[in-house]
């Protein structure tokens, strides 16, 4: 059942949400934004607009068109003696009186696992639409304008770690009054209530750039005075018409980590902090990240989660620290990384902490400026193995000695890596290097040493042996 239910939602476009899958309804359609439809885990669902509704029976029949032997079969579900139901009689789910012909057993074929709301869900973006990109280019270029006069908003952001060179650089504006607008005119269709105009609020609007440089989604931080007189839960405002990626900051040199965080403004803060560090926002905390992301982030060294650390209620696990289980099940080299102080590192900012030394202390330990990885060090910015290298000059290699005596040789240039292979020496390249650190992400300093020793024997038999992936097997 959980695997079905997964399978739907990842078919439909549903997103994961308060324990529950919210997203376009598929028999009356409605926005890629819309909460309308609500599956549970159960299978039981239904649409607040149209009021199509049912269990996961319902759904097989409906929508996917299975007959009822079928349509129980698939859900692993007994069937309910039913008047209506012409199969009672001869399907394995109902009381088996009459003759059932068992299905014919197909072949098995490998296929990957299917993830389940234990495992973090890659998600299906969407795009903004032409006529909304126009009227949200044209706002956010006012907005961008407005903001330099707004002394007491940019000192603000300035406490939070977001400076005057950070605001132009993301392009962060200031809406100075709240107004509405006609949805058919920005190429929106009506709202699921029908209202036909839609809401922009006062506020600090943060603009999140699509791979062209244009914009993908505008969300705005309303004023504290607006908060308090009406809507006091919704802090941010998603502009609707606006795409539904995630906030990426990429560095312009080597990637050492990747921190992930809900809201933009502590991605950009963090992103001004550390300039060799990915920064990923989600939006909210329990949402994963589209596949080519996903694929992006596997190969990073270490993945630093830093969502919101409020406590759950009752002693319960908080939604930050039960977020970040999710993305080390996903990847083994993330853990979480919660700010010293505050809820976010913006709020860490504004209490007086330091941003990049936060991150630095997180960060795969260097060996040296050109050798950022080795197996001999802890992941994640811990305490492990100490390293030694002496820099062989002119020999275009580092020679590192782990503290169990084993030495190997760490190049950058592929010439002197095959050169050195050729006269039986163990030699590792930078890559090969960052591969282990990955694949040993997950263990503690005696297996992590013993996993180091164990490649260097290999390396040994097989002299020209080159590490193409960083994944540990029991």
């Amino acid at each position: 059942m959980e695997h079905l239910i997964t399978q739907i939602a990842d078919d439909n476009n549903l997103r994961r949400s308060s324990g529950r899958w919210k997203g376009p309804c598929p028999k009356c359609g409605g926005s890629s934004k819309s909460d309308k439809f609500v599956l549970q885990d159960d299978g039981g669902f239904k649409c607040h607009s149209c009021q199509f509704k049912g269990d996961i029976i319902t759904w097989l029949r409906e929508i996917e068109g299975k007959k009822c032997p079928e349509a129980h079969i698939a859900a692993g579900i007994d069937c309910k003696p039913q008047s209506n139901c012409p199969a009672w009689s001869k399907c394995r789910m109902g009381d088996r009186s009459g003759k059932w012909t068992p299905p014919r057993r197909q072949p098995l074929t490998p296929r990957r696992s299917q993830a389940s709301p234990a495992v973090l869900p890659v998600t299906k973006t969407t795009d903004p639409k032409s006529v909304w990109l126009v009227w949200a280019d044209d706002l956010a270029r006012k907005a961008v304008k407005n903001i330099q006069n707004q002394k007491g908003v940019l000192k603000w952001l300035a406490g939070r770690g977001i400076d005057a060179a950070a605001v132009v650089k993301f392009n962060l504006g200031w809406l100075e009054h709240q107004y509405q607008v006609n949805r058919e005119s920005i190429g929106l269709p009506p709202a699921d209530n029908g209202k036909k105009t839609l809401w922009v609020p006062k506020g600090l609007l943060v603009h999140t750039p699509s791979a062209k440089n244009g914009v993908h989604r505008l969300r705005v931080r309303r004023t504290k005075a607006d908060i308090e007189k009406f809507l006091p839960d919704l802090k941010y405002y998603w502009i609707p018409g606006s795409g539904t990626g995630p906030f990426v900051s990429r560095p312009s040199g080597k990637i050492r980590g990747a921190v992930i965080v809900e809201a933009e403004l502590d991605a950009i803060a963090i992103a001004s902090a550390h300039d060799a560090v990915m920064v990923v926002a989600l939006g909210t905390v329990g949402t994963g990240v589209p596949p080519a992301l996903h694929r992006e982030l596997e190969g990073i060294p270490v993945i630093l989660v830093s969502l919101d650390a409020d406590g759950g209620k009752n002693g319960e696990v908080g939604p930050g620290p039960a977020a970040a289980a999710m993305w080390h099940r996903d990847f083994r080299q993330a853990k979480y990384w919660p700010v010293p102080s505050g809820k976010d590192p913006g709020e860490y900012a504004e209490n007086g902490g330091d941003i990049t030394k936060w991150i630095e202390s997180g960060l795969v330990s260097a060996v040296s400026q050109d050798l950022p990885v080795s197996p001999g060090c802890y992941p994640a910015g811990g305490r492990g193995n100490s390293l030694s290298g002496d820099e062989s000059t002119g020999a275009g290699y580092k020679t590192i000695t782990l503290e169990n005596g084993v030495s190997f040789h760490v190049t950058t240039d592929r010439k002197v890596w095959e050169r050195l292979s050729e006269e039986g020496e163990v030699v590792f390249s930078e890559q090969e290097l960052i591969r282990l650190q990955v694949a040993t992400a997950g263990m503690d300093d005696t297996e992590r040493m013993d996993a180091a020793v164990k490649v260097i024997d290999m390396k040994r038999v097989f002299g020209s042996a080159y590490i193409s992936r960083g994944e540990a097997f029991a």
